[in-house]
């Protein structure tokens, strides 16, 4: 049993609450719990202390592991998540992982049409609430679009996914919602998120599928995490858990190298940084060749609509820098593969230039809820029009 005499050596108020049990002879029921109410204590202590503070992000448990796409949305969760001078929003998920109140029906409905929106945090709405995600308005817009329809709008958005995820979401699970459209939400880091996903690589230029105990996993920690009682409670709620957490991961954070990364098993290998782009919009033209062909077998209508950065918004005001940037690369992939892409740049640029019009939160560079609405609005009209109920 461990020793009160080798705790009484403790600096502070601990360690003389320590030597003072263990002068009197309490009983050890006593002892043990005085030291756990002075460890309540501290803890409550600095809780406070953290709130009076103010600067510390509330950001609750969002993801469980899956076998095939790596992570998804943790069901049945209602949160509410906090980032001080940045954002404060709040989210829901059903019983299926996604953004929603109520589960989906599966099969749908006879005389229900639905809209599946994939796409990574931009979809999902990282920074607004369920009500303001551009899935969630063009639901109401089609509404009013059409009057004489049952339209459900599907938001299937996760933050940091990539359209290799997407693409492993809408086989594995997504063709179950039996959409008539699926819109694609592409954003620049897709691209690199589709190398680092583990999920899919080229070999000889052809697509093929990684076997799923060799994609990357959420890690030990997050296994550690659910074994802990109330752990999302606390994570939702206690600013100190917090606080712990974003310490951890800011000390666990490995340092920077110069030695490249090895490629997965059967992926080429890539040279040059401009190969490497070259290989990623190839690997881009695959995933998405893919989607399409699976869509069309089932008679589903694809879209994909084009996020910009901020960086490319700023860029598309002021000076061209040609089609290095992601937006340009995707539309030129989309008139080649005869897709129906809708380029957000414009529409975001007529917003951003408005007066007080913010399209972006500061300091985080997400999509405010202007420009979900924006995004919305965009989406309106050529999903009316696949729906046919103009």
């Amino acid at each position: 049993m461990f020793s009160l005499k080798v705790l009484s050596a403790c600096p502070g108020a601990l360690g003389e609450l320590l030597t003072f049990m263990r002068k009197r002879k309490l009983s050890w029921l006593v002892r043990m719990s005085l030291v756990g109410l002075g460890i309540f204590a501290a803890l409550a202590l600095l809780e406070f202390g953290l709130r009076v503070w103010g600067q510390v992000a509330m950001i609750p448990s969002m993801f469980v592991e899956d076998p095939y796409t790596s992570y998804r949305l943790k069901p049945s969760v209602r949160a509410r998540a906090v980032i001080p001078g940045v954002y404060e929003y709040e989210w829901t998920t059903n019983q299926q992982g996604l953004r929603a109140r109520e589960a989906y029906r599966i099969p749908r409905e006879a005389g229900t049409h639905r809209v599946l929106v994939i796409g990574d945090s931009f979809t999902f709405g990282i920074g607004v609430n369920d009500d303001e995600t551009f899935s969630a308005l063009l639901q109401g817009m089609l509404e009013q679009s059409c009057p004489t329809m049952e339209v459900e709008v599907i938001n299937a958005g996760v933050g940091g996914w990539s359209t290799s995820h997407e693409l492993e979401f809408l086989e594995r699970f997504g063709l179950s919602f039996e959409a008539d459209v699926v819109v694609l939400g592409f954003f620049g880091n897709d691209l690199d998120g589709n190398s680092s996903s583990g999920i899919h690589y080229l070999e000889d230029g052809e697509l093929f599928v990684s076997p799923v105990e060799l994609r990357p996993s959420l890690g030990r920690l997050k296994r550690v995490t659910e074994l802990i009682p109330a752990y999302d409670f606390l994570v939702g709620h206690s600013v100190l858990v917090n606080w712990l957490r974003t310490l951890y991961f800011k000390l666990s954070r490995p340092a920077p190298s110069d030695t490249p990364p090895k490629e997965p098993p059967g992926q080429e290998a890539v040279g040059t940084e401009s190969g490497d782009r070259e290989h990623q919009w190839l690997l881009m033209e695959k995933l998405i060749v893919r989607m399409e062909s699976i869509l069309e077998a089932v008679g589903t209508r694809f879209l994909v609509l084009v996020i910009p950065n901020d960086h490319e918004l700023v860029t598309n005001l002021g000076s061209a820098e040609g089609n290095s940037l992601p937006v340009a690369g995707m539309m030129s992939l989309c008139t080649r593969l005869q897709l129906s892409c809708f380029d957000l740049l414009p529409v975001l640029s007529s917003g951003f230039s408005t007066e007080n019009g913010r399209v972006y939160i500061e300091g985080d560079g997400h999509m405010t809820a202007l420009g979900h609405q924006l995004a919305a609005e965009a989406l309106n009209e050529p999903v009316a029009q696949v729906l046919n109920c103009s």
